[in-house]
């Protein structure tokens, strides 16, 4: 059941994204092609690439509007009569939405990707074959301890992406208990969340070595947790949808 309703988020934001995500990426190209053509001092010029700019803003806060909308409203709103009568755990659904989470922010980090490589190759003066070339030249000379730092930093990073995205659950959750004002009450309850935890991260600073380092990637996980376990408290045991 998990993978139906994993599907079906992933439909209802895709309607709304993909098209931004292949206007993103024909824009990058329709600059590229008139960086090669030595118009990139044209108003239209300009003028596309403000458009792509505000494309890839617009698209990322666009995104995650849509994602906390697919939780609050699915799940808070009137969605939520249907979704909870479905033969579903709770936690089946928070899954649903975190993953949803996680897949459409490394889509966009992907589209963003996709579009400076074909600027890059567009643009500049070497065929594909290369490029290709020059990168399997430096690769090769990238030692294991920069490829570890990479790894362990697109690793925190995702960490962090998860717990803010559990966190923004747990405020939603927190803010539909409240019968009125919910959002000034989301709000609070945020920032009262984030100075509690901006209290308990400084104690660890002071961490030295390989054991300091490993709690920086337990604190977001820990976290994550807790952001979840009250979410899935709320939601099972106290939500009231009337």
């Amino acid at each position: 059941m998990l993978g139906k309703l994993l599907k079906y988020d992933f439909r209802s934001i895709g309607r709304s994204m993909f098209p931004v995500y292949a206007l993103i990426i024909a824009v990058s190209v329709l600059l590229s092609v008139m960086a090669r053509m030595r118009l990139d001092s044209s108003q239209i010029f300009t003028a596309a690439f403000v458009l792509f700019v505000s494309l890839i803003v617009g698209s990322t806060i666009g995104t995650v509007i849509l994602l906390n909308q697919r939780f609050s409203i699915g799940l808070l709103g009137n969605e939520g009569y249907l979704y909870f009568a479905l033969p579903v755990k709770t936690e089946e659904h928070i899954c649903s939405k975190l993953i949803n989470a996680i897949v459409w922010g490394i889509m966009q980090v992907a589209v963003v990707g996709i579009s400076a490589f074909l600027m890059g190759l567009i643009t500049s003066e070497a065929g594909l074959k290369e490029i290709i070339d020059a990168f399997s030249q430096i690769l090769p000379n990238i030692d294991a301890n920069t490829w570890l730092m990479l790894g362990k930093a697109l690793l925190l990073m995702l960490l962090e992406i998860i717990a803010l995205v559990c966190f923004v659950y747990l405020c939603d959750s927190i803010g539909h208990l409240f019968s009125k004002h919910k959002r000034l009450w989301t709000v609070l309850f945020g920032i009262a969340i984030l100075t509690v935890r901006a209290r308990l991260t400084p104690q660890y600073l002071d961490f030295k070595g390989s054991a300091g380092e490993i709690v920086w990637y337990i604190l977001p996980i820990a976290f994550s947790a807790i952001y979840l376990g009250f979410t899935w408290f709320i939601l099972d045991r106290r939500l009231n949808l009337e």
